[in-house]
């Protein structure tokens, strides 16, 4: 694999993202289970999960908090606390994560070419970008930074 050209100190943990359809398998819910916990406030969206193009992104580690730890700090309806303080873990940095198609509009590229740099390892899998399910997830401040650094 070819060395990632980008250069940030900071990386999104991938090890933790799971789709809701691949939750659902290993937890061993249905898809209209886990949405409407989505709905119902048990998943904090930007805490817990993201929507990320038309797929909902999940922290594996509050399924495991809920479904095989039995921890769940919540009430119905949701009353508002930060749930940021609640964790014994680090927080996903949702708000840096783009779905591939997302950077191809933002950045002026076809999904194509993204794949490509995603096969060449100019895109580092585990590092830059991850595929969660059917969907490419990337670090919008490394994928900016290859574009910044990328000489054409």
């Amino acid at each position: 694999m070819a060395e990632s050209i980008v250069n940030t100190e900071k990386t999104i943990n991938w090890e933790y993202l799971i789709s809701l359809t691949d939750a659902g398998k290993k937890y061993n819910r249905s898809n209209k289970t886990l949405n409407k916990n989505l709905l119902n406030g048990m998943f904090v969206d930007g805490i817990d999960c993201k929507k990320i193009g038309k797929t909902w992104i999940l922290d594996d580690r509050r399924l495991q908090d809920i479904y095989i730890n039995n921890v769940y700090h919540n009430t119905f309806p949701p009353e508002p606390f930060d749930r940021s303080k609640d964790r014994k873990y680090e927080l996903i940095e949702w708000e840096y994560l783009i779905s591939l198609t997302d950077a191809g509009k933002k950045y002026h590229k076809d999904n194509k070419t993204l794949n490509r740099y995603i096969l060449k390892g100019k895109l580092e899998e585990g590092v830059d970008c991850i595929k969660v399910g059917n969907t490419w997830l990337l670090d919008d401040r490394r994928v900016q930074t290859f574009f910044n650094n990328k000489e054409d």
